[in-house]
């Protein structure tokens, strides 16, 4: 049973680090930001629906006019090799191209022209992250904010550490210590907030495998139960590509819900929960009350195992719409299977039942039926 839906809009400003030209304050903004839109891999996932791919929004591609643009900073450059300006500019537009390597040649160029500079670390901890090299990414951050404290940098590194290093501790105390940067906007502190949020009510580390709960405990076996250490399945090199589009046009429209809710579908789809989850919160933060989208959330926190928030999701979706009969199925396999609360279970297929009689579960058995074998 399934549910992908579309929405509408908002925008993390990021404040710049110093001494940062204006265009190159709102790349940091940008930059930041972007750790969010990868920051939140764990197993696959087709619990109670089928992959399903909705129309895709318009993505941004990289055009003739951004390798001109490319090509002229780097004829400028090669004139001018000692210019940080024009080298940071360089190592932005290599960034937005998405061509990683080239970037962090340069950006490590830009680092040693002047060593006093947080900026040229703060681009090569964003460089890292996005070439999978995240002890990098973070080693980089620490040497901007050993130059300077800033909160953006703040706040990257707190991604980093919270979301992919496994250290949520250290990523709370700078997400806390942002709070306390010179260079704070009202924007950044209710994003490093909100962090702050999560991760007081972050769900506990993911168990190992075998260790999580046995769904065949439950009184009856209800199809599309994920299997515990199931492997994330390789992501299609079209897939990958729609993923990464998403993600640069979040660069450019972070308000757009519609474009949240593809990205977590595509995260959903390609078995990356832990991102579907961001990504969906993202869109429910800014439209709230969508119930294909609370579902799909639901289903996302179940496969991390958080089931309390898996349960609250659908609870709100059905909240939101009582005739929602994904969110009414799937919530009670939560309760059955994870939550051991069978009679709760069975009120809440009833209400289904009672909705559309003759519903099925994703395997084709009537949901009448998994009653009866529940009383």
């Amino acid at each position: 049973m399934s549910s992908h839906a579309e929405n509408n809009e908002e925008k993390r400003t990021i404040p710049a680090l110093p001494r940062l030209a204006g265009n190159q304050r709102a790349m940091a903004g940008l930059l930041a930001f972007s750790f969010v839109v990868m920051a939140y891999v764990a197993i696959a996932s087709n619990f109670l629906r089928p992959p399903r791919h909705a129309t895709p929004p318009p993505t941004s591609v990289q055009t003739t006019d951004d390798a001109g643009h490319i090509g002229q900073l780097m004829q400028q450059v090669a004139k001018d090799p000692q210019n940080l300006k024009l080298m940071t500019h360089l190592v932005e537009a290599l960034i937005q191209a998405q061509n990683w390597e080239a970037a962090a040649t340069f950006a490590e160029r830009a680092s040693l022209l002047d060593v006093s500079d947080p900026y040229p670390h703060y681009l090569q901890g964003v460089i890292a992250h996005n070439q999978g090299k995240t002890k990098e990414a973070a080693a980089f951050l620490q040497k901007s904010l050993d130059l300077k404290d800033a909160a953006a940098a703040r706040y990257s590194l707190g991604v980093l550490y919270a979301y992919f290093l496994d250290d949520p501790a250290k990523g709370r105390a700078h997400f806390a210590a942002g709070l306390a940067a010179a260079d704070l906007t009202p924007e950044l502190e209710k994003s490093l907030r909100e962090e702050l949020r999560k991760a007081e009510g972050a769900p506990p580390a993911q168990a190992e495998p075998g260790a999580a709960a046995d769904a065949s405990k439950t009184p009856a076996s209800v199809p599309g139960s994920p299997q515990s250490g199931a492997k994330t399945p390789p992501i299609s090199p079209q897939l990958a590509k729609q993923i990464a589009a998403t993600e640069k046009e979040l660069l450019q429209k972070p308000k757009s819900a519609a474009l949240w809710t593809h990205l977590g579908n595509l995260y959903f789809d390609t078995g990356q929960p832990v991102k579907a989850i961001a990504a969906y919160e993202r869109s429910l933060s800014i439209a709230p009350g969508n119930p294909d989208v609370l579902t799909d959330l639901g289903i996302m926190y179940r496969e991390i195992r958080d089931f309390q928030k898996s349960l609250e999701s659908f609870d709100k979706a059905i909240a939101a719409d009582p005739g929602h009969q994904n969110a009414l199925f799937n919530k009670g396999v939560v309760l059955l299977n994870d939550l051991n609360r069978t009679s709760d279970c069975i009120a809440a297929w009833q209400a289904l039942v009672k909705l559309n009689p003759g519903a099925l579960a994703p395997n084709g058995r009537p949901v009448t039926e998994l009653l009866r074998q529940l009383k």
